[in-house]
């Protein structure tokens, strides 16, 4: 499953931390947030680029903790991800369509995935070497 970047104008990033809690693509208010920000387009485009890359394994599906992003289009459109390192899944929704993207999260393309969220939440400083 691809993801397009055309026209791609912001995506909201959030870190979420939960050990049982709701699905950010349920939109639900009581999702703990532990991080959040917006990215620019470039960024955002960046983003996409790297969950392309990246190595296919098989996938669990707990997304406990999870990157969630929404990636906003000039439309008016958006794409939901649920991004988890733990169980080598990504969930993707829209109003119309929903599916997995598995890949590797030990990888260096995960790893490099990984890297870039949390530097882009502060949670990694441009600094810090990990």
């Amino acid at each position: 499953m691809e993801i397009s970047t055309q026209n791609l104008i912001r995506t909201d990033l959030h870190l979420i931390e939960a050990e049982d809690g709701p699905s950010f693509h349920d939109r639900k208010p009581d999702v703990a947030l532990s991080g959040s920000v917006t990215l620019d387009a470039q960024q955002s485009q960046e983003l996409l680029k790297r969950t392309r890359v990246l190595r296919y394994s098989n996938q669990m599906r707990c997304h406990i903790p999870a990157y969630a992003a929404e990636c906003h289009y000039a439309s008016g459109a958006s794409v939901r991800l649920s991004i988890c390192f733990k169980c080598n899944n990504i969930l993707v929704s829209t109003h119309e369509l929903h599916g997995t993207i598995e890949f590797d999260a030990k990888a260096q393309s995960g790893q490099n995935l990984l890297k870039f969220l949390n530097r882009a939440l502060g949670v990694i400083k441009e600094t810090e070497q990990p």
